[in-house]
């Protein structure tokens, strides 16, 4: 059984994947470049279930989903965005 600190459906404000391709890289932002939403979810894998960030965007892209210990930084969110 896997344990996690985050919780399901719990809110992010932002995540960074690393920059595999040296061309510079931003963090998604929620409020940002169409970043609607990030959130917490799981995804079952070869060793157990892994945490992940649900992104959502309102400029027409696609959703995506990004493994968390991909990434190089998480930033919970701690206050209601207006």
């Amino acid at each position: 059984m896997n344990i996690s600190k985050l919780k399901q459906g719990q809110p992010l404000k932002a995540i960074m994947t690393p920059d595999y391709m040296r061309e510079g890289t931003e963090p998604f932002l929620v409020g940002w470049h169409g970043c609607a939403s990030i959130t917490v979810t799981q995804l079952a894998g070869p060793m157990g279930w892994y945490d992940c960030a649900h992104l959502v965007f309102d400029n027409g892209m696609d959703d995506q989903i990004i493994p968390l210990h991909h990434c190089d930084f998480i930033q919970l969110l701690t206050e209601e965005l207006e």
